[in-house]
């Protein structure tokens, strides 16, 4: 079974609702980005509920990681 998922050909990887989706690598390399100013800038404790969030594009969006998000707003 892993080697027949492994072994999909292109073509058939990029079918069904996501066949159309563009652009998402990028913004979520933006919004990586903008989370590694926030975790240093969060205390060891974090800085509460609600933190985890950046701008981009004029836009408040989540954290990418939900790893780095529980981090920013208290460990």
């Amino acid at each position: 079974m892993a080697w027949g998922i492994e072994n999909i050909p292109e073509k058939y990887r990029l079918i069904g609702p996501l066949a159309e989706c563009v652009g998402s690598d990028g913004l979520h390399e933006l919004i990586i980005g903008a989370e590694a100013p926030e975790l240093d800038a969060a205390p060891w404790f974090g800085s509460g509920p609600g933190t985890s969030t950046v701008e981009v594009r004029d836009q408040t969006l989540s954290f990418h990681s939900s790893y780095y998000g529980v981090v920013t707003e208290g460990e």
